[in-house]
């Protein structure tokens, strides 16, 4: 999850390009990241961006008829950088994306939860955990 500094930034960019816009459509990479059922997502899609504030850690877009669309972290999608899928780290209720190839040098971060569960089996590197992954499946 950013930080107060990069979210300042992400809201105040987010203000200059869809501030007062209509929206075309909205998608998600997941259904996990949809928190409500009622009203439905697809009823966003047409209506105009009236505000971008901050909540917490989280970016909330707000949109006609008193809608509001929270912004989630980017866990697992491409590094717009370099296509690295994004990481995350989880602590308790804080959380962190990162790109392991642009930040870390393709070094991945301990998970306190899931490295205690898999001990000195938890992977390295990515290569590491693509292995791990597959070894999995099979």
């Amino acid at each position: 999850m950013p930080e107060l500094p990069d979210l300042t930034a992400y809201v105040e960019a987010l203000d200059r390009f869809i501030s007062g816009r209509a929206i075309k459509s909205v998608r998600t990479a997941t259904p996990f990241l949809v928190r409500t059922w009622d009203p439905p997502l697809s009823s966003v899609g047409g209506r105009r961006v009236l505000s971008i504030d901050r909540v917490a850690k989280r970016i909330v877009i707000g949109i006609e008829d008193d809608l509001f669309l929270p912004v989630h972290g980017k866990s697992k999608q491409p590094c717009p950088r370099c296509a690295t899928p994004i990481q995350r780290i989880a602590c308790a209720e804080n959380e962190c994306n990162y790109c392991p190839t642009c930040q870390t040098g393709g070094k991945l971060l301990a998970d306190r939860g899931v490295s205690r569960l898999l001990k000195g089996d938890w992977p390295k590197t990515l290569e590491e955990m693509e292995e791990w992954k597959a070894a999995r499946r099979e």
